[in-house]
């Protein structure tokens, strides 16, 4: 320790110190837990711990760390709050907001966290939340998910939604609207939800006959039957009309080559079909001349069709 307290007089750098210091404490905590450790003692330690200035050895001090504060908890958990956070022990810290009560902070922790694998943990971890009993735990959940969308739709879209559709407290709705601020994140987001495999749509010509022979197409012909219906599309139909025309307009402006696709596949299998003069009107407002065309067939406007066809 006294090498610690002068580092001018230590013939130990600072990862060595991390390391040594590590491997004392796991070796207590797991072969001489019994064994009594004075406050003064466990304080030393901590300083050590959570003050040396070393990255290479973070990992170590953490899980070392961990260890003393489960078999020493403190006094006054709030007291490690800056200090645990300042040197980046981020699973303790969330144990502290666990312990404290103040879930909302306990998994902020997850997406403060440099690492991505322990950042993608935080859907895991609000799914644990979400599924207690505790209404207090429910409602900073919801409030957790409202406040970091943003964030959440970055780490991983598709995780996102599943978790939200896990959750019972949860709903899809309040997610979209707190993306209102973040067009392009709300669009991802969407997109997982009501779109799950965009890159799956292929180019197809709504002109000739459907083969309703083949088994993977007859869902184009017989999609009420939704025995036949891709389990994505079936998916996607549950959701109101409005969503997907919000979304129609997002696609328009960031992956306008997916809205014809979309279009066959989804326009009249909602809980409520599309409006056409709604997808015309988006599709003119952003210049995505075969979603315009197509609402123009099916509105029976075959001149103003041929028009916007003969423009490109």
């Amino acid at each position: 320790m006294a090498a610690h307290s002068h580092p001018e007089q230590s013939i130990l750098a600072p990862r060595q110190i991390g390391l040594l210091t590590s491997f004392a404490l796991i070796l207590y905590a797991t072969r001489f837990p019994l064994v009594y450790l004075t406050d003064a003692t466990v304080s030393e330690w901590s300083d050590v711990l959570l003050t040396l200035n070393d990255t290479s050895t973070r990992v170590e001090r953490e899980n070392a760390f961990e260890l003393l504060f489960k078999l020493n908890p403190p006094p006054v958990y709030a007291d490690y709050i800056d200090r645990v956070r300042c040197a980046g022990f981020f699973r303790v810290l969330e144990h502290i907001y666990y312990t404290l009560g103040q879930f909302e902070d306990a998994l902020r922790t997850f997406l403060d966290h440099p690492d991505f694998a322990q950042r993608r943990a935080v859907f895991a971890a609000i799914q644990d939340l979400g599924a207690a009993s505790r209404p207090h735990a429910t409602e900073s959940v919801c409030q957790f998910v409202v406040s970091n969308a943003a964030e959440l739709v970055e780490v991983d879209a598709d995780a996102f939604v599943e978790t939200i559709e896990s959750v019972e407290a949860l709903d899809h709705s309040s997610v979209v609207d707190a993306l209102n601020e973040h067009p392009q994140l709300q669009f991802s987001y969407m997109r997982a939800l009501l779109d799950p495999a965009p890159e799956q749509h292929t180019p197809s010509d709504e002109r000739l006959p459907p083969n309703i022979g083949l088994p993977d197409e007859q869902h184009i012909v017989v999609y009420p039957f939704q025995s036949l219906v891709p389990d994505n599309a079936q998916s996607a139909n549950k959701f109101s009309q409005a969503l997907h025309e919000r979304y129609l307009e997002l696609m328009c402006q960031y992956s306008p080559g997916a809205v014809l696709p979309y279009l066959k596949q989804h326009a009249d299998q909602g809980v409520e079909p599309l409006r056409l003069a709604s997808v015309q009107t988006v599709c003119a407002r952003y210049g995505v001349s075969d979603g315009l065309v197509w609402a123009l067939v099916r509105l029976g406007d075959f001149s103003a069709a041929l028009l916007t066809l003969l423009k490109e």
